[in-house]
């Protein structure tokens, strides 16, 4: 079975200062197994490896003894009954929580992408009271307010969304 999914960046333009999914709402989308990173040039097309090695899931998370792992930690939560919102914290002593978008697709296959705040429309950033900060990031309080951000985000977004690193399970 081949598994998909993307890896987050060091920043994100949706993040929390305290965690808007917690252990008991969190999904298991991956099994135990090695794993490969691959991140896309957009202008070519062409994938690179970037990390590869075991990934395990321990007490609902997924971690990894292998270094800078880019899922280490994660979280997830259902957003509808294909798309799921990862939760993770670059380091345990980070005061920041990111998020990004999870795509399930039928062949076992996961797509993650980033959101960019400053891609949704003003109108909904006002009505959640939302502030565009530098680098086009949001700030979310809690979770029914991400919720909402994020399903009108995949709604006005749908095929422009760009799928930056996949992680393809090798065995």
């Amino acid at each position: 079975m081949i598994v998909t999914c993307f890896s987050l960046a060091l920043s994100a333009c949706f993040s929390s200062r305290i965690p808007l999914i917690s252990e008991a709402e969190n999904e298991i989308l991956i099994t135990t197994g090695y794993y490969k990173v691959f991140e896309f040039d957009e202008s070519d097309g062409e994938a690179d490896l970037t990390w590869s090695g075991q990934i395990d899931v321990s007490n609902g998370r997924i971690t990894s003894p292998e270094d800078e792992h880019p899922f280490e930690n994660m979280r997830v939560r259902s957003l509808t009954a294909d798309i799921f919102v990862g939760q993770s914290q670059e380091d345990e002593d980070s005061e920041a929580f990111l998020y990004v978008l999870i795509f399930a697709y039928d062949n076992g296959t996961l797509g993650f992408h980033l959101p960019d705040c400053g891609e949704l429309g003003e109108a909904t950033r006002t009505r959640l009271e939302l502030e565009l900060g530098q680098y086009n990031t949001c700030e979310f309080e809690d979770w029914d307010t991400l919720r909402e951000a994020l399903m009108i985000y995949v709604r006005e977004q749908g095929d422009a969304m760009i799928i930056s690193q996949a992680m393809y399970r090798v065995n």
